[in-house]
């Protein structure tokens, strides 16, 4: 039972999607056929069309349903196409959704008894239920298509011709004509015998549909929420003949801020139909949840070169390194910061990342000074200034060679200037301090010496 039922329900589905919008597109419904003598009618206007209104003449022509040529059924339409043309008109079940593509098909046939064929029968589609007081609608439309120009329609059968259609939205009604005047190419003799010379072919017409078979495309989001001083991309699929935004941009797609507000778009098909649609931006303020990403705040390197996130609360990660995954990998030495993203919600975190100190780079010694020159009067250790910060305890002592202290300091700032009466000769220094190196501190001494010039 349960089988049973859902094939019913597929079918159902499958039917629904592909109703026919054309109303009684077979002429089987004629509640005025055989009330005028024979067994069809002719329309004028919306006289002798059933009611309500399906198939109906547009112009003072009379076109009909008769019984003569049916494709399925017992009845067909037809129309006249000389001198005073005729034309059927049909008014949908439903309105064509603006941006949604249906397509169209129909049966044509030539009635022998006309002797004449011909080309380019076109279709057009319109609004309401009009009456164009006009002998031929040729000035009033341009068919959206037509049968091929030089294929002539077949008589004693039907030939199927079909196309799709991108609907500007709100149409209701379809015209079946010619919608141009007949030249010396546009027709071919079919009958019998001698050609008359009077021109007027009558054409057949039977099982006309019209389905959708794709939906209005969705151009924007009806709503978007954003964060606060975001800039995001908006945009829609490429293709159409032209694209305004309300912001006065014409591209494909738009850069919008954190700014509430509305914006709209509207697009040209190939086909000259427009579509619009519209987008509200909400904004969102930002909140910082204030976790911590890292275990630790402190580590060595090259103990560790994998810096990885260990409280993964966020969709997204960036690294003052500039990349987005959960971990990298660190080469030297810094602080590293990295940011985590949720919706409007982030956390920060950093970590110092230490390394193994070369002691022999730590510090620098002159072999000679001058007292009394401009520069290289002073005599001290030179630092690295990026380890400078990594000395502790530290002492600087000035020895002359009989092993006399002459100057000493712990201040890592402080040089020695001699006074005048030091001699010129050899002197001795002496540097003690301890050096922070990853998460040990291990002693430093140093020791040398240095001429005195004047």
């Amino acid at each position: 039972m349960k089988k049973h039922t859902l094939i019913f329900t597929l079918i159902l589905v499958i039917k629904l999607q592909s109703q026919n919008l054309v109303s009684n597109p077979g002429f089987e419904k004629c509640d005025k056929c055989g009330q005028f003598g024979n067994k069809g009618v002719e329309f004028f206007g919306t006289n002798n069309s059933n009611k309500p209104v399906d198939w109906f003449a547009p112009n003072p022509g009379s076109s009909d349903i008769r019984e003569s040529f049916p494709l399925a059924g017992k009845r067909h339409g037809g129309f006249f196409s000389f001198g005073k043309y005729e034309y059927l008109g049909n008014v949908l079940t439903t309105k064509l959704e603006a941006g949604a593509v249906y397509r169209f098909s129909f049966n044509l046939s030539i009635d022998i008894n006309s002797g004449y064929s011909l080309d380019e029968i076109g279709v057009v589609f319109d609004e309401g239920v009009p009456f164009y007081n006009d002998l031929s609608l040729e000035k009033i439309f341009t068919p959206f298509w037509t049968t091929p120009d030089g294929e002539f329609l077949p008589v004693k059968k039907y030939q199927k011709y079909s196309f799709e259609y991108t609907a500007c939205g709100g149409e209701d009604l379809i015209i079946i004509g010619r919608f141009k005047g007949l030249g010396i190419n546009d027709t071919m003799f079919v009958g019998s015998g001698k050609p008359p010379s009077l021109v007027y072919p009558y054409t057949f017409v039977d099982e006309v549909e019209l389905v959708k078979v794709k939906d209005a495309p969705n151009l924007l989001e009806s709503m978007i929420e954003i964060c606060e001083d975001e800039i995001l991309n908006v945009g829609i699929q490429p293709g159409f003949k032209s694209v305004s935004w309300s912001n006065g941009e014409t591209t494909d797609s738009i850069l919008i801020k954190g700014k509430v507000g509305q914006y709209s778009i509207q697009v040209t098909l190939d086909n000259g139909c427009v579509l619009n649609d519209t987008m509200v931006i909400v904004v969102t303020p930002k909140k910082d949840d204030q976790l911590s990403l890292m275990d630790l705040s402190r580590t060595c390197i090259p103990s560790d070169f994998i810096l990885k996130i260990d409280n993964d609360k966020y969709d997204r990660y960036v690294w003052s390194t500039n990349e987005s995954s959960k971990s990298i990998t660190i080469s030297k030495r810094g602080i590293y910061y990295v940011t985590g993203y949720r919706n409007c919600s982030f956390s920060k975190d950093s970590i110092f990342i230490d390394e193994d100190i070369n002691l022999d780079s730590l510090m620098r010694f002159p072999n000679v000074f001058t007292p009394e020159a401009q520069d290289n009067k002073d005599f001290a250790p030179v630092f690295a200034q990026s380890l400078k910060t990594l000395i502790s305890d530290y002492s600087f002592e000035m020895y002359n060679r009989w092993g006399q202290r002459v100057f000493s300091t712990d201040d890592y700032n402080m040089k020695w200037s001699p006074s005048a009466n030091i001699a010129v000769d050899t002197y001795f220094y002496m540097i003690h301090c301890k050096v922070k190196s990853c998460n040990t501190v291990v002693p430093y001494i140093r020791s040398g010496s240095v001429t005195l010039i004047r």
